[in-house]
């Protein structure tokens, strides 16, 4: 067995831990500091998997247009890329983390000052027969979606199961190639928790506008078939498809730290403090692996997204090679284009702020005044739908949501989030222009 050590091993080679990795070694070149890195990677590449969805739409044909770091640049910055190695133990006495590479079954031993936790997320399926046949597929890995993106044909039927963001974008993806797409969701509304129900309705309509059939509370049943799919159970009646696409959202992938002595909350993240680190000294964790602290009520949160794993990641990158960065908090950022619908959503949905412990009402935008802050700083398109959430304690607000199709300007988002951030009140917003109804 080949033994090495390093000053920091980054275990996962998702965004986050590529992120990490890359965070660490700048921060150590400017600090004029050797900080020997290695980051371990079960697939040979770094790539954005949000995109999964446009290679099944054959707007992205390889992997090489979805790369966030080419492995180059990690090696300009001496960072050592252990690709296509699986990890089988990670020992916190011991300080080291023995991997197998997948190609040539050789083993190595890395020991380590510093550790980064970034093993991300597993999808989440429903426990039902035939989700392994073949023709059922999940938005996890390139691969996959390359393969479905070669065998769907126009006039074929697929059923998406989960009404997401990724759910609608691979329905969406699907549609526009010619295929007749189901989406059954369990819950009374499509977009649960990124947009209120009258939002989500609107975006519901322009999807079954354009030929989609959407089932929601629909109870799913089994997947039959000899070997692949054929049919599957909707609301206790049998229904033919030819492929399952699952986007039932994602669990943390945690399992290899289980008994470890790790801290961990019930539903398997990993719990972290302010700088990123977990009850282990010099033990990060970061991206879909880890708890957030969310930044208006400062209680922990789990919110795989992709936008807070590379933020948290450079924070705990950098704190590695000690920089004592704290992380102040996260706001969810959530956009998309579906359906011929701009879709944002920032801050706390109404599901979310009640599960954190707030009473919160919805205020919808009835009218946008011609005042020049909406003007020339917001410049709210006016066939925009928005929303409001507002904490009835406080009148502060918690979240905002839009659907529309008009795209907002670039800094729409960065605005939104300043002004949640900076505890903005209703009546705040309505002396900058705009008027609300219940």
């Amino acid at each position: 067995m080949v033994k090495r050590k390093f000053d920091l091993v980054v275990l996962g080679g998702g965004v986050a831990g590529a992120t990490a990795a890359y965070a660490a070694a700048l921060k150590s070149k400017r600090l004029k500091k050797h900080f020997s890195i290695a980051l371990i990677s079960n697939e040979g590449t770094v790539y954005s998997r949000s995109a999964l969805p446009s290679i099944v739409a054959h707007e992205i044909s390889s992997l090489k247009s979805i790369n966030v770091y080419p492995i180059s640049s990690l090696r300009r910055v001496n960072v050592k890329f252990f690709g296509r190695c699986e990890i089988l133990q990670v020992d916190f006495n011991a300080r080291s983390v023995k991997i197998e590479n997948l190609n040539d079954g050789e083993k190595s031993e890395l020991f380590f000052e510093n550790l980064i936790i970034a093993t991300g997320s597993l999808p989440k399926l429903p426990q039902i027969k035939g989700a392994s046949l073949r023709g059922t597929y999940t938005m996890k890995w390139f691969e996959k979606a390359k393969e479905l993106s070669r065998k769907v044909k126009p006039g074929m039927k697929a059923l998406v199961v989960g009404a997401g963001l990724i759910g609608m974008e691979t329905a969406n993806a699907l549609r526009r190639l010619g295929l007749h797409v189901t989406i059954a969701e369990v819950l009374p509304h499509i977009l649960s928790g990124v947009l209120e129900p009258p939002l989500s309705r609107y975006v519901q309509a322009k999807a079954e506008s354009m030929g989609v059939k959407i089932m929601v509370q629909c109870q799913l049943g089994n997947i039959e078939g000899k070997k692949r799919v054929e049919s599957v159970i909707l609301d206790g009646e049998r229904v033919q498809f030819d492929f399952v696409i699952f986007c039932t959202g994602v669990r943390p992938n945690t399992a290899l730290f289980a008994n470890s002595g790790l801290e961990m909350a019930g539903y398997g993240a990993i719990k972290v403090d302010s700088e990123m680190q977990t009850n282990v000294e010099d033990v990060y964790a970061v991206g879909d692996c880890a708890e957030k602290i969310d930044y208006v009520t400062k209680r922990p949160v789990y919110r795989p997204l992709g936008s807070l794993a590379a933020r948290t990641a450079e924070i705990a990158g950098m704190n590695a090679v000690g920089a004592g960065i704290t992380f102040e908090g996260s706001i969810r950022h959530q956009y998309d284009y579906v359906f011929g619908v701009h879709i944002s959503s920032m801050g706390l949905s109404s599901s979310e702020a009640s599960s954190l412990g707030l009473n919160t009402e919805t205020l919808f935008v009835k009218r946008v005044r011609n005042d020049a802050f909406v003007q020339e700083s917001l410049m709210i398109p006016r066939d925009l739908k928005i929303c409001v959430i507002v904490d009835k304690k406080t009148d502060r607000i918690v979240g905002w949501q839009s659907v529309g199709p008009s795209k907002p300007v670039s800094y729409y988002n960065i605005l939104v989030d300043d002004l949640i951030k900076r505890g903005e009140t209703v009546g705040d917003l309505q002396e900058m222009g705009l008027d609300f109804s219940t």
